[in-house]
């Protein structure tokens, strides 16, 4: 799904419309090549792929264009994920 977003937004499976297990995403600033989010019930996924369960399950990153951050509900069994790829940043 392609979305367009601006600083202030919150992205949530209802915002977003897509079911899932409960998380917020929300957009704190937007820069000339990033944006910074804060998450809340989900983890960072590690850069090899596995998912630690124990993470914070809050916290804040930057996402730079063309990278790709990856979100996980931390459960056993039939979790969330979601991945964030920033493709452009339009300053008006």
């Amino acid at each position: 799904m392609r979305l367009t977003v601006q600083s202030g937004q919150l992205l949530t499976p209802e915002t977003v419309g897509i079911e899932s297990a409960a998380y917020r995403i929300s957009v704190d600033s937007i820069g000339p090549d990033f944006i910074m989010v804060t998450y809340h019930g989900v983890v960072m996924e590690n850069p090899d792929r596995t998912i630690d369960m124990f993470a914070p399950r809050t916290g804040r990153c930057v996402i730079k264009v063309r990278h790709c951050m990856r979100l996980v509900t931390a459960t056993t069994d039939a979790g969330t994920t979601v991945a964030v790829t920033v493709e452009s940043v339009e300053q008006s």
